[in-house]
């Protein structure tokens, strides 16, 4: 990676967490696609672009798109168990699986884009008729109220 970086991510994944910047390659926790394929990564916890600095509660709302060069397996690992005096004895051995992936942009998602829409449709102000329903109801609840005490 440069030392000066001008867009770089914090993602989430694996139960780990990787900075990226756009042509990082890393290995991950193996991931479900196949070789080839483009993924899409939304765990993102942080964004920093042109100094300036999104942190997430707990993500945004910023996807990283990376292709997969390959689905690999680590060196083994021997797990030897032995306890003294009583013989027992036990080896075991484990290879990690990794994919490999190569970052090819960092930017918002479609789903992002979505959701912020829906948002906006959300926050429209209500049409004179919802707001007449709305007030009559409330009056409604207060004037039973305002019985119920009597």
């Amino acid at each position: 990676m440069s030392a000066k970086k001008d867009e770089f991510v914090i993602i989430e994944t694996g139960g780990k967490q990787y900075l990226l910047e756009v042509g990082s390659v890393i290995s991950v926790e193996k991931l479900p696609e196949s070789k080839d394929k483009k993924v899409s990564l939304k765990n993102v916890l942080l964004h920093s672009k042109k100094e300036k600095l999104d942190i997430g509660t707990p993500y945004l709302n910023v996807a990283v798109e990376a292709e997969i060069l390959a689905n690999e397996k680590d060196k083994k690992v021997r797990v030897f168990k032995f306890k003294p005096k009583t013989g027992f004895k036990k080896k075991q051995g484990h290879r990690q699986t990794y994919t490999t992936i190569r970052v090819l942009s960092i930017g918002s998602s479609k789903a992002a884009k979505k959701t912020a829409a829906s948002e906006e449709k959300s926050t429209k102000p209500k049409s004179e008729s919802q707001k007449k329903a709305a007030s009559s109801t409330s009056s409604k609840k207060t004037t039973e109220k305002a019985k119920a005490k009597s």
